[in-house]
Order: C-alpha cells, then sequence, then structure tokens
C-alpha cells in the first residue's frame, strides 16, 4: 500500500468507532463485488442475513477490518461492499452522512442506525426488521441486537439510507 493513502486510511480508522485508544490493523483484502442493484427490503435483508452468518461472533477491535477482529464502521463497511455492492467511508461520523435521515416508521433492511454511545462517541449498525440491528459490539462482537434493548433505546440518535440503497 502507498504510504499517503495508508496515512489517510490511519486517520480515518483513529476516527472510528467509541474508543480513545485505537488498535490499527489494516489488511490487504480482494472482494468480489456486486453490482449495486434495486432490490426489494426482503432480498436486501437475505443478503445481509448470509453476510452476517460468515461473520458472526467475530470479535470487536478499533481499527480492525477482519475475522480476527473488526469496529462498527468497518463491519458496516464491509457489510455494504460485499453483499449490496455499495461504498461506505470507513468511520461512523462519515457513514452518518451518507443519505437522508429517515423517520423510525420509514426503516426498512439495509438502513444505517447511530446511536450516541458517550461524548464524541457514536456506533453503527445495520437495520434488519422487526426493529434488529446488525453491527459490531464492543462487548459481543457481530451480533444482533434489538433496538428497544434499553441500553440502545437510550442511545438511538437517528436513521438513515444511504445512496444506492433503494
Amino acid at each position: 500500500m502507498q504510504k499517503p493513502l495508508l496515512t489517510l486510511m490511519i486517520a480515518l480508522i483513529v476516527q472510528g468507532c467509541s474508543s480513545s485508544q485505537p488498535r490499527i490493523k489494516i489488511e490487504d483484502q480482494s472482494y468480489n463485488r456486486p453490482a449495486p442493484i434495486q432490490k426489494s427490503s426482503a432480498a436486501v435483508q437475505q443478503k445481509l442475513m448470509d453476510h452476517f452468518s460468515q461473520w458472526r461472533g467475530t470479535p470487536y477491535q478499533l481499527g480492525g477490518q477482519s475475522r480476527r477482529g473488526i469496529d462498527c464502521s468497518g463491519f458496516t463497511q464491509l457489510s455494504y461492499r460485499q453483499s449490496l455492492g455499495i461504498e461506505l467511508p470507513r468511520t461512523t461520523s462519515l457513514q452518518s452522512t451518507t443519505g437522508p435521515a429517515i423517520s423510525d416508521a420509514q426503516r426498512r433492511s439495509g438502513d444505517l442506525v447511530f446511536f450516541k454511545t458517550g461524548w464524541g462517541k457514536q456506533h453503527v449498525g445495520i437495520y434488519l426488521s422487526g426493529d434488529r440491528f446488525m453491527h459490531a459490539s464492543t462487548s459481543a462482537g457481530v451480533t444482533i441486537s434489538e433496538l428497544n434493548n434499553p441500553y440502545w433505546r437510550q442511545r438511538y440518535w437517528k436513521s438513515i439510507r444511504p445512496d444506492g440503497i433503494n
């Protein structure tokens, strides 16, 4: 990897999910990316669940982007890229600006859900259905959680539909 690109990636990773002590791990990964296409909410959810089944239980690691460890924004970025053929920025704060905000009633599979987990700290996950979302949790690794869980409900910030999702 070229030095300027590596420096940029490290700077973006440091701005990622909720922690002030980043452990940075960048790996060269090749992907067969599907072309972005319009899909029904059920088709989007199926692709995301297939992706989740490969990553389930992967431990949380700030700055990580491999099955040895991954953070929340890295997980959403890889999920979109590998499952839906859509590129997202690397950090949670940049991902929060990739599309229009939507109401809770408008949420559907593939939308991003955001949380404020502390002063200046954010967390992101991918909405599935039935008030469930998949994400890389600091305590449970890659998992599915409930939006109506008291912890997440209290910290919920907003939902967006990234550009490229129908």
